[in-house]
Order: structure tokens, then C-alpha cells, then sequence
């Protein structure tokens, strides 16, 4: 009796399907940040435009104050 036993591995049988798991999470990866993106640009015009909102509350509080 042999004690001694070998077992292979078909690395191609585990190759492919790794790699499209791989382009896959790449995808929701450069998905994701197309969003991040937009939702950055989205933020800083918002905060613009607060900032102006806080201007103009500003000028007319200080209308209101000197009639």
C-alpha cells in the first residue's frame, strides 16, 4: 500500500472565473466613483450657493436694521 498520495489542481478551472470577479468588482469600483463624483460636485455647488443665501440674508437683515 502506498502512503503517499498526490493530488492535483486545475488552475485554469480557477483562473477565469477569479478574473471576472475581478473586472466585475472593478466596474462597481469605477461606478462607484463616477457617483462620488457627481455627489462631490453636487456638494460644493450646494455649498456655494448657501454661502450666498448667507450674504444676502446678511444684507437684508442689515437693510432692516438701518430704516
Amino acid at each position: 500500500q502506498n502512503e503517499k498520495q498526490y493530488y492535483s489542481l486545475s488552475y485554469a478551472s480557477f483562473v477565469v472565473p477569479l478574473v471576472k470577479s475581478v473586472q466585475e468588482q472593478q466596474k462597481q469600483i469605477n461606478e462607484q466613483q463616477r457617483q462620488i463624483d457627481k455627489l462631490s460636485k453636487e456638494n460644493e455647488e450646494l455649498r456655494s450657493l448657501k454661502e450666498k443665501i448667507d450674504a444676502l440674508q446678511k444684507a437684508v437683515l442689515n437693510l432692516s436694521t438701518n430704516e
